[in-house]
């Protein structure tokens, strides 16, 4: 039922790309690092060696846990599983070339497991790709098994990950415990708690309206596919959605974007811009390493303490809000900056 044990990745600190010196002046935001890391259920502190996105779906298994109920030794070991499995990332497959539709962080190629708690297509397809890819779904699932599993209260946390996961390694994830209680340590007192607001001057030049219309929107949901260019669908927005609606809305409806990426990336309206040139309310994609296609658009907001900040709609978890580029950025990952022409 499970793919071979192979890890995806090593736990240990996220590496980080540096980010080129602006030549540019540009708008300084007064943002709160806390606020600016905001999840729907309260800021997202930050954790050394993981990015938000990583530290988003940790806490998602926690919440998840507690709203079912599961005491914290069920939590460990939900936690344990995705830690060892994909180090707390939405994994797509090459090999399920649906999954890389889908909002993700990584790329993989073991067999056709995908997301956080790696769920292999071939045994879980019947779920659908949109739920395999969702890690609220992957995180339901593993504790949907967790109910039907006898007598775990009385097991270890890894013996209970490895009777749940079935990997091939079963010793994997025992040497995640320790970093599992310190993440349990951190975000559990957080859990629940009231959404921050990242507050702004305003970007200034001429993309400053694709910044203004974006962060109406601050704190709605993250929800996969939401967004048109009236504004969010199914109570939210993705990535592409947000930037085609605030692209459509400061082109006074001149420019719809299709909703996707890579063809944002292509869109023959928008003009290429080298990195050191980029000013706000340009549009920022991602390219992980190996891959064609970009996952994931941001759009620039300007600088605050030397930091490159962007607007977006991050993933699963996370809603529409300021961060750091460089906390969103994996090593090796190309970033294309493209300009919405305005006049």
């Amino acid at each position: 039922m499970k793919r071979s044990g192979v890890l995806q990745v090593i736990l240990g600190a996220t590496a980080m790309v540096l980010i080129l010196p602006l030549l540019l002046v540009l708008v300084v935001l007064p943002l709160s690092d806390r606020a600016c890391g905001a999840t729907a259920s309260g800021p997202l502190p930050a954790v050394d060696g993981y990015s938000p996105a990583q530290v988003a779906i940790a806490r998602l298994a926690i919440s998840i846990g507690h709203q079912r109920g599961i005491d914290e030794h069920g939590i460990t070991a939900a936690m344990m599983a995705a830690a060892a499995e994909s180090g707390f990332r939405n994994y797509a497959n090459i090999n399920v070339p649906e999954s890389l539709r889908y909002d993700h962080d990584a790329v993989g190629s073991d067999y056709d497991s995908v997301g956080p708690w790696q769920l292999r297509a071939s045994v879980w397809g019947a779920m659908g790709m949109a739920q395999l890819m969702d890690p609220a779904q992957q995180a339901t699932w593993f504790y949907d098994q967790l109910d039907k599993l006898p007598g775990w209260h009385a097991m270890a946390p890894e013996a209970i990950a490895q009777a749940i996961e079935k990997s091939a390694v079963p010793d994997a994830y025992a040497p995640t415990h320790h970093m599992v209680r310190t993440l349990l340590a951190v975000l559990a007192p957080v859990v629940g708690g009231t959404v921050a607001r990242c507050l702004t001057e305003g970007p200034v030049g001429p993309g400053a309206r694709v910044v203004e219309l974006a962060a109406r929107w601050i704190d709605w949901p993250y929800v996969w596919g939401g967004g048109d260019p009236s504004g969010p669908t199914n109570g939210g927005f993705d990535c592409s959605g947000l930037v085609l609606h605030a692209v459509h809305g400061a082109t006074g409806g001149r420019i719809t974007l299709p909703h996707y990426t890579q063809s944002q990336q292509d869109d023959p309206h928008l003009t290429p811009i080298a990195f050191d040139a980029r000013q706000p309310g340009d549009l920022i994609f991602f390219t992980t390493p190996g891959s064609g296609d970009s996952h994931h658009v941001a759009i620039y907001a300007g600088q605050r303490d030397g930091a490159d900040i962007i607007l977006h709609a991050p993933t699963f978890g996370v809603p529409v809000g300021y961060a750091r580029l460089d906390q969103w950025v994996t090593a090796g990952e190309r970033l294309d900056i493209r300009r919405v022409p305005l006049a």
